[in-house]
């Protein structure tokens, strides 16, 4: 067997050298420090509550969050491993392989959850055989099902196909399935157990949604680099399931509501709406940009309004 090695240029070891800066590395870097920041700040604000609640929740929290991480983090690490393939075969321009890899990690994930919902059950009397209080125990056991087995699951699968019929336009046909189960006991703290009472109401459903549809973009370019994206989106969806579910929080006279929303029972809807995406100008490799829009549904019992607008980073 002969092996070739191929030297570098001097050119090539320059226009690395050049590529490998701080800048680079912090640009790469900021979206993933950005996100564990924030998920800090949501187990911070997580643990305060369940301070004001009862501190026995809040250390049954600590050790059964810790023990359920323990019990999915190798199977997290294993079907994680798809990002690290993905980067490498865009990079090398071999896309072919690409989806080889994600559906490894598909298929991977699936196997895997049904091993930690079934672990989660199984591993429950190691807080007693660990010598916690009965009381104690028995919230934590609770939790750890939760985590392990989950209380609100969300599944979903969307495909797409782009189509270029003109210069900068887009014409892009989607197919989408989401499955969602919502499940929520109720809970309503006195005055007396922090300052700020927390009361959430009980909640249990299924829905199932299927969408057909067409998307039409068209980029604008201006001058200075900047992109205006006007779209318009026409869908028919089909829902089956329970109706108007919702889990609802109120907290300092502030409500929050989670939704899981269906029309009625096996109903169909028309969704038509419009959207833009304006990024003024580009900042180096960093695009800051607006987006909004509006969507209308119509259904045999109900039309509804719904507005959104966001800001926009991408790195």
């Amino acid at each position: 067997m002969t092996a070739y090695l191929t030297p570098y240029s001097n050119a090539d070891i320059s226009r690395y050298r050049g590529r490998a800066t701080i800048g680079e590395i912090l640009r790469v870097a900021l979206p993933f420090v950005v996100s564990s920041g924030a998920f800090a700040v949501k187990l911070f604000c997580d643990r305060v509550m369940l301070a004001w609640h009862s501190d026995l929740a809040m250390y049954a929290a600590l050790s059964s969050g810790t023990a359920a991480f323990m019990v999915a983090g190798l199977f997290i690490g294993i079907s994680g491993y798809v990002s690290a393939f993905v980067s490498q075969y865009h990079g090398a321009g071999q896309n072919y392989k690409i989806g080889v890899s994600v559906w490894q990690s598909v298929i991977l994930s699936l196997v895997f959850g049904a091993l930690i919902a079934a672990l989660g059950q199984l591993l429950v009397p190691a807080f007693i055989l660990a010598g916690h209080p009965a009381e104690l125990a028995a919230l934590e056991a609770e939790y750890f099902r939760l985590l392990t087995a989950g209380a609100v699951f969300s599944l979903g699968l969307e495909v797409n196909y782009e189509l270029n019929p003109w210069e900068n336009g887009r014409l892009i046909p989607f197919a989408g399935l989401r499955y969602q189960r919502l499940k929520q006991d109720s809970l309503q703290e006195s005055t007396a157990t922090g300052l700020m009472p927390l009361n959430v109401r009980s909640a249990d459903g299924d829905t199932f949604t299927s969408t057909l549809g067409l998307t039409l973009e068209h980029n604008f370019q201006f001058e200075n680099g900047g992109v205006f994206t006007p779209r318009l989106t026409a869908a028919w969806r089909h829902e089956f399931g329970d109706r108007n579910i919702s889990i609802r929080y109120d907290i300092a006279g502030v409500s929050l509501i989670t939704k899981a929303d269906s029309m009625e029972q096996a109903a169909n809807a028309f969704d038509l709406g419009a959207s833009f995406v304006v990024i003024p100008m580009k900042c180096g490799e960093v695009d800051f940009g607006l987006n909004g829009g509006y969507t209308a549904s119509f259904s045999s019992d109900r039309l509804e309004h719904n507005f959104y607008g966001g800001v926009e980073i991408k790195f």
